[in-house]
């Protein structure tokens, strides 16, 4: 997921006016206050903005904890996805917001629903080495095998960017050390390729082959 796509949520062109509006930019600013009155003036709290973010997408991708539970509270579509297919949870993990990646799994978003690009949560997690948000999702059944449009694994990614804690989480939670790209790359080439040696140390003492 490239940040442009993200920056293209935060765009100030809307599709509605009014509450759905003062919602939205509330989500946006973390006005909890204007947000609570946009819902009591009878919002929809499921509205979309041109490239089809919901209140809760943009509160998640900002770190707006209270407001995406007050949107929860409020009936949300926690899966609601935007431009490429990009949720709620995505954005948050993808940030690092862990507390709010756990607000969202308790309201039964998915944690293996995938963008555009193939990518889930964990995905966008080990991208961004947020440790405890991978271990988070981890611990909520996500797919650690999960490969992208380019049949790359997170251990794939987080190898080739030297993110050794990832590395090592992946590791423990039964990630396919053997798995190939659609180049016919592994993790331990990456790592290799990248001069990540303790990786590459890692990788091996875990079954990866040359």
């Amino acid at each position: 997921m490239r940040k442009l796509i993200l920056l293209t949520l935060l765009s100030p062109a809307l599709a509605f006016a009014g509450p759905n509006e003062d919602l939205w930019n509330a989500a946006k600013t973390g006005d909890v206050a204007k947000a609570k009155a946009a819902i009591a003036a009878n919002a929809n709290v499921n509205s979309r903005g041109v490239n089809g973010e919901t209140a809760l997408i943009l509160a998640a991708y900002k770190g707006h904890q209270e407001i995406v539970k007050l949107l929860i509270a409020a009936n949300v579509d926690v899966n609601s996805k935007a431009t490429n297919n990009i949720t709620a949870l995505m954005l948050a993990s993808h940030e690092g917001h862990t507390e709010i990646v756990k607000i969202l799994i308790e309201a039964k978003a998915d944690v293996n629903a995938k963008n555009n690009k193939g990518n889930t949560a964990l995905n966008e997690a080990a991208r961004n080495d947020h440790t405890d948000t991978a271990k988070l999702l981890i611990i909520e059944k996500a797919n650690v095998n999960n490969k992208d449009n380019n049949s790359r694994s997170a251990l794939m990614i987080a190898a080739y960017n030297g993110y050794t804690e990832i590395v090592k989480l992946l590791i423990e939670a039964k990630a396919d050390v053997n798995a190939k790209d659609k180049g016919g790359l592994t993790a331990l080439r990456f790592a290799a390729h990248k001069n990540h040696t303790e990786i590459v140390n890692l990788l091996k003492a875990s079954g990866a082959k040359e």
